[in-house]
């Protein structure tokens, strides 16, 4: 590919086209308005955007300060990365061969990987929601941390996925979690699961909503199964009106692998309840403690 794709377009361009969302178009705009100073020839005259702009333009993020004197965060630049693929796509009119050599273009430019931010609540938090929850939210929120399913994978858990283990002092539970993939989570308490089977009495899924008539027939009474809406509304408000803050579900899940990293202190553990297929990402979401000078002279004490 040449490396100005303004060839594409024989009329060239000097900036580029919004594509309709608010954060893209933010990005999309600020490459435009650093275009209009820097993408200049030794008279100022403005040139065309070619591919070097915009590896100029990555270098400048990299490498200058933004508004408020840091670094850019590896976030907002893989942010102007996809706003400014999607404009480019938007503003020149290319052929496949040229969109694909374009592609491998936009893979050359290496940015640092962006730190993902595990949301967990705290122990204090997670007690509050138990304890001031009505009693649905509550075993709703104890289960989802006990066993570390995703909401999707909770509200599909029918009654006859529930088996009691061999010892016959807990319950197992069979999953099909992400990728149709199978799997068995394992010490559930005999206790939650009554409790569960009490309240909800779930005829077909373990979580059930209280049955109404259908409306073809009212001797015959429909499978209330809770949907991903209904449950991130109902953990949403109990967060709002006992903590004050907004709970994303999914916190139940990263709460479980945060409680079971602290005490179990074996991210392979961790990897097996919340089934993760690589132990790289138990790694990178759970084990946030580094080993620190004293830890190594205490280790090492009296040995070496």
């Amino acid at each position: 590919m040449n490396s100005s794709i303004t060839k594409i377009d024989q009329n060239g361009t000097y900036f580029l086209k919004p594509v309709g969302n608010p954060t893209l178009d933010a990005h999309i705009k600020q490459f435009n308005l650093w275009a209009e100073i820097n993408n200049v020839d030794n008279s100022g005259n403005p040139l065309v955007v070619s591919t070097s702009t915009i590896k100029d333009f990555f270098d400048h993020l990299l490498t200058d300060k933004n508004k408020y004197g840091r670094k850019n965060r590896a976030s907002t630049l893989h942010g102007y990365k996809s706003a400014i693929k999607k404009s480019v796509s938007k503003t020149f009119k290319m052929s496949m061969e040229e969109k694909v050599a374009f592609e491998l273009f936009f893979q050359k430019i290496k940015l640092p990987k962006a730190a993902k931010t595990i949301k967990a609540m705290t122990i204090e938090e997670l007690q509050a929601l138990i304890d001031e929850s009505d009693i649905r939210t509550n075993l709703m929120i104890r289960f989802l941390v006990m066993s570390g399913l995703r909401i999707s994978e909770m509200i599909n858990v029918r009654v006859s996925d529930v088996m009691l283990s061999d010892e016959r002092s807990d319950y197992n539970i069979y999953v099909i979690g992400k990728g149709n993939k199978e799997g068995l989570v394992t010490g559930i308490p005999k206790q939650l699961i009554q409790e569960i089977q009490e309240v909800f009495k779930g005829k077909e899924y373990l979580f059930e909503r209280n049955k109404k008539p259908k409306r073809l027939n009212e001797n015959k009474s429909e499978i209330m199964k809770y949907t991903r809406r209904q449950m991130y509304f109902i953990i949403e408000k109990a967060g709002l009106s006992i903590l004050g803050k907004r709970i994303n579900p999914h916190m139940t899940r990263h709460t479980c692998g945060r409680i079971l990293m602290d005490k179990l202190k074996d991210v392979n553990k961790v990897q097996d309840r919340l089934r993760h297929s690589s132990v790289r990402t138990t790694i990178e979401n759970y084990l946030t403690t580094k080993i620190t000078n004293k830890d190594v002279k205490d280790a090492f004490e009296g040995i070496l």
